[in-house]
């Protein structure tokens, strides 16, 4: 082996050699975590229904191993469990700093009870020069247990929107609709063998909506769903059209 190679391959493992012990030195830098606490106050107690995530004043008191301590700003990676999906006094998220973590109890609050994460949600797209083409559709119908085989909901509206033309698409799914005004309809719609569970973001009906002249809504009151043996109250939603 000439000198030159020997060199650069002494020169190459001094190099390593640097380079791991530079990393060493970073590691050890980082000083441990012994606990880690809420700040008192600076979290958000209480959230309504589907309401996000809010970490503005959120901190955490960081203890070391030194002995040392600092407050340190919270971020949406150091936060699991948080669900606001359901209304409850008791929910529970988890904040984790340096694979170090604690607990957190929030509440989530709606003016009715709220014991499911589906949802219905409207899906409003142009018909024409003076009408609406309307979907109801069903979101997170999977994370109903249970299954969701039928569903009861009134479609309402204001700003003089007229309501028309109703139809189920599902072919596995019945329908039956008692209309009391032009602006207001119940629909109940429901597996015909009692076998089919509604899917995740599909389209349960439509329906035709006059386009108001003025500002108008659309929405989805007194809505239920149900697992065959359960019933579950789904909170109302409001689409705004116009203005």
């Amino acid at each position: 082996m000439s000198k030159r190679v020997l060199k650069a391959l002494i020169l190459t493992l001094l190099i390593c050699v640097f380079s791991l012990c530079a990393l060493a030195s970073c590691v050890s830098s980082e000083k441990q975590v012994s606990s880690i606490q809420i700040v008192q106050g600076s979290f958000k107690e209480s959230y309504n229904l589907d309401e996000g995530l809010n970490l503005t004043n959120a901190k955490i008191l960081v203890t070391y191993l030194d002995g040392t301590s600092e407050n340190v700003s919270v971020t949406q990676g150091m936060v699991s469990g948080f669900d606001t999906s359901k209304t409850t006094t008791g929910a529970t998220l988890t904040i984790t700093y340096r694979e170090v973590s604690v607990n957190f109890i929030y509440k989530v609050a709606n003016a009715v009870s709220i014991d499911t994460s589906f949802r219905y949600q409207f899906e409003v797209t142009d018909g024409g020069a003076s009408s609406l083409d309307v979907a109801v559709k069903a979101i997170n119908a999977s994370k109903v247990e249970g299954g969701v085989y039928a569903m009861r909901f009134t479609v309402s509206t204001t700003g003089g929107i007229a309501l028309s033309d109703f139809k189920v698409i599902n072919d596995k799914f019945s329908m039956e609709y008692y209309q009391s005004s032009v602006s207001s309809v119940v629909f109940v719609v429901y597996s015909i063998d009692g076998y089919e569970p509604v899917v995740d973001n599909s389209t349960i009906i439509t329906l035709k909506a006059t386009k108001p002249s003025v500002l108008g809504t659309l929405n989805v009151q007194n809505a239920s769903i149900s697992d065959g043996e359960q019933d579950f109250v789904v909170p109302a939603i409001t689409y705004t059209y116009g203005g």
